[in-house]
């Protein structure tokens, strides 16, 4: 039965199709109108393409801000030296003087100035220009002598920020430097108001921008710290690991690479995160292989951590959610029967060994890949039976053999149904012919291995069977057809995890080990007469 899928917050159905909603988090609201980061439909119907839709949106967003958080973090203060005052000031006189020039050539700038206060009697426009800077001018200078510095400093800040300036005015310095500016500022309007008695005063030259701290020049620092590399290093000495392990960690760094994320691990936050995760959403993943991609950067860090080269691993706890991920089915009776009246009439160059092929699969629950890479010698008599040994032992000659996991390595007995069919003389056959695998077509070509090309014959013989192609069925899903017929038949659990080569997760699981009559009890539970082919039990 598939498992239920977690709920995505936001994400609704509705008549014409899936609608979003994602609300900002607080920290980020500049108002109570600013509430909603996304609000749209994601045009489409289908559940499963909103719910990636939804899930590479939210990882955009998160991205964004965390990013927006950073550019709002307090950038260093600076010290306000004697220096930085003189240049200040010379800011501040060239800002009053620059901007009354500019309200004397656009007149209803300064009339929509003047408009938003309110005159006794009836003066002038001149007279209220007048009267406007004269008041302050008087302004300023009063708070100076008052020593009250609650506006000048709103009003230098106006005039620093936007060159990145971060001022500390907490300390006396800055005090007194703010003191020298209302001062500044006073006599600037007060040379304002004259120029309105006729008097000529210069506007000063554009000050040389200050510089920030970020405009200092300076060496960068070297990056340093650990790379990824150096951690893959690191976990592939701490135990063996077997080849899919090492495959998919290697993807995911390459994947890292691409996305400029190849940086030392001690500079690695959850935005990067959020970043890989939205790429592998947009590349068209599902929810369980995003996380394969992730895990294995997630227990890189891991081993930085035990190394003591990094304090904490920064993405500890990161969700990926995989409830959209692709439940593979059992097949169903009536297309397994036609996948064996198809495998029977295949006339292909090497039928006669790949049409062992699907019967070994129905008969054994083995992955493709296992099976496929089979060596003859790998069929041998054991404990008194007949029996198909998977494992990941290189020999000469042959050192890309897989398990994907340690449960991977066991015996499964050979079905009496095979031998029916002359399975054992197949293999014999094989033998005095010189042949060294079962499947000879399948030997690795190039980068594709022997699971992948059997997968092709696998794909080739659903075409001939007329069986449409749909990802909730493949040759994976023939384990959930042997492992449901196991439990029907009152099999073990424990039994038949030994059998097929799956981890339960359990304590005990680790000190069960196949004796070979319940592995044989749990394989005769097999019965695909129905399908077509003949059920008979060992004598």
């Amino acid at each position: 039965m598939a498992s239920p899928q977690r709920k995505i917050t936001g994400l609704k159905r509705r008549k014409l199709g899936f609608y979003l909603t994602i609300i900002k988090p607080l920290d980020l609201q500049s108002s109570p109108a600013d509430r909603y980061a996304f609000r749209g439909t994601l045009s489409t119907r289908d559940e499963a393409e909103a719910r990636i839709k939804a899930m590479a949106i939210r990882a955009d967003l998160e991205a964004q801000w965390a990013a927006e958080r950073e550019r709002r973090r307090p950038a260093p203060l600076t010290k306000p030296t004697e220096a930085l005052i003189d240049s200040l000031a010379h800011v501040v006189r060239h800002a009053v003087l620059s901007g009354d020039d500019r309200l004397r050539v656009e007149p209803e700038g300064l009339d929509a100035v003047l408009a938003s206060y309110e005159w006794e009697g009836n003066p002038s426009a001149l007279e209220r220009r007048l009267l406007l800077r004269l008041g302050l001018a008087e302004e300023w200078a009063r708070q100076a002598a008052a020593g009250d510095l609650t506006a000048i400093t709103l009003r230098v800040n106006r005039l620093t920020e936007p060159m990145g300036l971060h001022i500390d005015w907490g300390g006396t310095e800055g005090k007194v430097g703010l003191l020298k500016l209302a001062r500044v500022l006073a006599k600037a309007s007060a040379d304002a108001a004259a120029r309105d008695r006729g008097e000529l005063i210069d506007t000063p030259r554009t000050p040389a921008p200050i510089a920030t701290p970020q405009e200092t020049p300076c060496i960068p620092a070297p990056a340093s710290g650990p790379s990824l590399q150096d951690l893959f290093a690191e976990w592939k000495a701490i135990k063996t690991r077997n080849a899919p392990a090492i495959k998919i960690t290697e993807r995911a760094m390459a994947i890292m690479g691409e996305l400029g994320l190849d940086i030392p691990v001690n500079q690695l936050d959850r935005t990067h995160a959020a970043k890989l995760r939205a790429h592998l959403v947009a590349q068209g993943l599902r929810g369980t292989s995003v996380k394969n991609l992730i895990s294995p950067i997630q227990a890189l860090l891991n081993v930085g951590v035990d190394a003591g080269k990094i304090k904490a691993n920064p993405w500890f706890g990161l969700k990926v959610d995989t409830s959209d991920s692709v439940e593979r089915q059992p097949w169903r009776l009536e297309d397994l029967k036609k996948l064996a009246q198809a495998n029977e009439k295949r006339t292909d160059t090497h039928a006669e060994h790949n049409r062992w092929l699907f019967p070994i699969l129905l008969h054994t629950g083995c992955r493709i890949g296992e099976v496929a890479q089979l060596e003859l010698a790998d069929i041998a008599v054991i404990d008194g039976h007949w029996a198909i040994e998977i494992h990941a032992r290189k020999t000469e000659g042959h050192h890309k053999r897989t398990v994907k996991t340690r449960a991977g390595n066991r015996m499964v007995p050979v079905h009496p149904a095979l031998v029916a069919l002359g399975f054992l003389e197949h293999v014999q056959a094989l033998k005095d012919a010189g042949e060294r695998f079962l499947f000879p077509a399948f030997i690795q070509k190039g980068k594709r291995r022997p699971g992948d090309l059997a997968g092709i014959d696998f794909a080739e013989l659903r075409q001939a069977a007329g069986v449409p192609i749909e990802e909730f069925w493949t040759a994976h899903s023939i384990r959930h057809n042997v492992r449901s017929a196991m439990v029907a038949a009152n099999i073990n659990e424990t039994q038949i995890d030994l059998t097929i080569g799956h981890e339960n997760g359990k304590v005990q699981g680790r000190y069960s080990h196949a004796m070979m009559p319940g592995l044989v009890r749990a394989i005769e539970a097999l019965d695909w007469s129905a399908v077509g082919y003949p059920f008979t039990r060992a004598v």
